[in-house]
């Protein structure tokens, strides 16, 4: 059985809580949030009488001895909340976006290794059956050098992404580009290492957030295949899928995936033979 500590008791971090619960071998040690009412009642409603809420990082730590800590705070917290648990010699589960600078993201690296305390960033997306599918079908097109994302969607959180800098590319495009990586390596990993990236950052016109929500960026990796993303969460109308939209081409066909269903793939052979080629094949992966 391993005690956890959550830090940070809201929506995202109900979520945790209600996956925790369902996990036999996690119990709930304490909830840990700015708001001590939020953090007992939560702590209340997961911990079986169990768990205790605090507002405090390292009075939870010293009361409840836990096994691993789980910070769901939000990004501007998660060095000084990473940095407390590591310096206290407890494992680290955090949401994305690692910290709220790069600079922090390294020293808090730095500090797992000095200290030989795991620290490790939540990506879930890779993991969805429909998005491990799409890798799989990668192998019938060959390696991808031409792959193309979209991702749209009109999203109203109020909250700390409302008021963000980069909402976007911390909180959402950060689980693209990690899936981008993914599928490029899914034949060989050495052609998901990116040479050179160039990124615009932008707001529409009619952008409710504080911060930029919208971006394009390309990719260019070190094998010579390019990406190309744009992404907004101040998009009206025909949404794409959380998970984005997916072209993904190689020598030997295209793989299209909808961020939901089976992705569709198409086999061409004999390119160099024609316009087109001969389909091979046609079908969905499931």
């Amino acid at each position: 059985m391993h005690r956890a500590l959550l830090v940070g008791a809201g929506g995202m971090g109900h979520a945790w809580l209600k996956t925790m619960a369902s996990q036999e071998r996690v119990a709930l040690a304490g909830v840990v949030d700015i708001d001590g009412v939020r953090a007992v009642t939560a702590a209340q409603e997961f911990g079986n009488g169990s768990a205790t809420g605090f507002t405090d990082v390292a009075e939870a730590i010293r009361t409840t001895s836990p096994d691993l800590l789980i910070d769901v705070a939000d990004p501007t917290s998660h060095h000084p909340v990473t940095t407390t648990a590591l310096r206290a010699g407890v494992p680290v589960i955090g949401e994305k976006p690692a910290t709220a600078t790069l600079a922090q993201a390294i020293e808090l690296a730095a500090l797992s290794r000095l200290t030989g305390v795991p620290f490790v960033v939540s990506q879930n997306r890779r993991y969805e059956p429909n998005a491990g599918n799409a890798v799989a079908a990668v192998a019938a097109i060959g390696q991808p050098e031409l792959v193309t994302a979209t991702f749209a969607l009109g999203a109203h959180f109020g909250g700390f992404r409302a008021e963000m800098e980069s909402p976007l590319l911390y909180d959402m495009s950060i689980h693209h580009l990690d899936y981008l990586r993914y599928l490029m390596g899914a034949i060989d990993p050495a052609h998901a290492q990116v040479a050179e990236v160039s990124c615009d950052e932008f707001s529409a016109s009619w952008n409710w957030f504080k911060g930029a929500a919208s971006c394009a960026i390309t990719l260019r990796f070190v094998s010579g295949a390019y990406a190309t993303y744009t992404g907004s969460w101040c998009s009206v109308g025909l949404n794409t899928s959380w998970n984005a939209d997916w072209r993904v081409s190689g020598p030997h066909g295209t793989v299209l995936w909808d961020g939901v269903n089976e992705p569709q793939v198409e086999v061409v052979d004999d390119f160099a033979g024609g316009l087109c080629g001969e389909v091979v094949a046609s079908l969905w992966f499931c």
